[in-house]
């Protein structure tokens, strides 16, 4: 209780980003907690962490991770006074000179840099789809080549493959092609063309997916994969690009948290994890609830295919509107939070189409597949029965967890998470096991009946009280 007694109500109920309160004698255990923290939650804390001190297994345990880390940052040779240790009452920064927001701020900036297509590079893309487009136009006047995923959509680095299909225009099918299926004109008639062509080089031909695909290599230095009529992954790819259009924040925090998950190793649909076009979406959505950013949603309907225009009207009017003076350094900090701490795991659904928190068991996800089960909820925009976490493994959801943990438990260091900044090596493995140390001992200290992160909610939507708006009201 000697924690929270001369605490205003909006520091302990406040956002985790303005948690430092060392005037007040608040502790850094007071604010590792659950989100939207409520009275029997708040009770349960303060009756366990009373309990610990009384022992001392709390202070014993955070003093042998703290020892943990700073052996760990000295190993690296790396803590000439960039590293502090955290132990005892104070905590040293990287640098006494340079504040530690602008500090990751300029790190970041370095990292986009990096990352930002060259105009060479851009222009080897573009020769690129102009000559498959040549190949494809020999399958007859109706047929098209459209550029989709990260190469179109906005949020593309020097990393990314490049995905295409193959459109027909439907009023114009003709007998040759109009009868078969997909993968027998990738086999029987694109296949023979990209054979003959000199630059182009088939890799593998993945023919019984459900999208199948022709993998190819370009000039020995472009992957490619080429589909047909996949017109779905069109629409997508025009609605991110709204948003990255919409401001360059929400490219590059797009694009960072991509790099981050790689980095973490928390990311690809074929080991388990999710895949970049879902930590997009999460990107998105956390500037979309989060109350200090607050990006305006775009209508899905407006970029789906037969809409009039093109739907970028929609983002000059967003545009607009829209104002925030964070900085990159800042929506990375607070992404980081939100989904460490606020974000309702196994609850809450990651929805763009509606820009709005919402339970999974709200009617507006009634086709989305297993919303009834405890697992992180990825609404694809536009077809609403898709579940994206139906590529993530229950081990793997755990693993993306503890990544969320470690890199704040790295940025509250004066660090940054992993790919998006210079650390030391196997920094970023102890954090995993610090969190994971950290999240056992926060479960083991509520109470029974305590409402945990992700178990049990309140009547109201994810992150407001019982006054807020009705449950499933999507206007309200």
């Amino acid at each position: 209780s000697s924690h929270f007694g001369s605490c205003p109500a909006w520091l302990i109920k406040g956002t985790v980003a303005q948690w430092a309160c060392p005037a007040r004698g608040l502790s850094a255990e007071a604010l590792v907690l659950p989100h939207m923290i409520d009275d029997q939650l708040l009770t349960a804390r303060m009756s366990a962490d009373a309990h610990h001190a009384s022992t001392g297994r709390r202070s014993q345990k955070r003093n042998e991770m703290n020892h943990a880390a700073a052996e760990v940052a000295s190993r690296s040779g790396r803590n000439n006074g960039q590293y502090g240790s955290r132990c005892g009452t104070g905590r040293k920064r990287r640098s006494s000179t340079q504040n530690p927001l602008a500090r990751l701020e300029s790190e970041l900036r370095a990292r986009i840099a990096e990352r930002t297509l060259a105009a060479e590079e851009e222009a080897c893309i573009e020769t690129c789809k102009g000559e498959l487009q040549a190949v494809v136009e020999n399958l007859g006047p109706a047929w098209r080549l459209e550029l989709f995923g990260s190469a179109a959509n906005g949020f593309g680095t020097r990393d990314s493959d490049i995905d295409a299909t193959c459109i027909e225009e439907s009023s114009s099918t003709d007998g040759a092609t109009g009868a078969l299926s997909s993968a027998n004109i990738l086999k029987e008639r694109l296949a023979p063309l990209i054979r003959e062509h000199p630059q182009f080089f088939i890799v593998d031909e993945v023919l019984t997916a459900s999208i199948p695909i022709l993998k190819l290599r370009y000039k020995d230095s472009i992957d490619v994969d080429l589909s047909c009529r996949n017109a779905d992954a069109l629409q997508n790819t025009r609605l991110l690009r709204g948003y990255a259009y919409l401001d360059e924040r929400v490219r590059d925090l797009g694009i960072l948290v991509k790099l981050w998950a790689r980095a973490a190793g928390v990311l690809g649909a074929t080991t388990g994890c999710l895949s970049s076009y879902s930590f997009t979406l999460m990107a998105i959505y956390f500037m979309q609830v989060h109350p200090d950013v607050q990006l305006p949603y775009l209508p899905t309907g407006s970029f789906s295919d037969g809409a009039k225009g093109n739907g970028f009207d929609k983002v000059e009017g967003a545009r607009c509107l829209w104002t925030c003076q964070l900085s990159l350094a800042d929506l990375v900090t607070r992404l980081f939070a939100f989904y460490r701490f606020d974000f309702h795991w196994g609850q809450e659904v990651v929805s763009p189409r509606l820009g709005r928190r919402m339970w999974a068991s709200d009617y507006v996800f009634e086709n989305l597949r297993g919303r009834w089960t405890a697992r992180l909820h990825i609404e694809d925009p536009y077809k609403l029965e898709r579940n994206l976490n139906c590529v993530l493994g229950m081990d793997e959801e755990e693993n993306l967890r503890m990544a969320f943990d470690a890199a704040w438990q790295m940025l509250q260091m004066g660090g940054a998470p992993p790919g998006l900044g210079p650390q030391p090596v196997g920094l970023f493995a102890e954090y995993q096991m610090m969190a994971l140390e950290a999240r056992l001992e926060a479960e083991a200290a509520c109470l029974p009946g305590a409402v945990a992160s992700g178990d049990g909610h309140a009547d109201g939507a994810p992150g407001e009280d019982a006054a807020g708006a009705p449950d499933g009201d999507p206007d309200a």
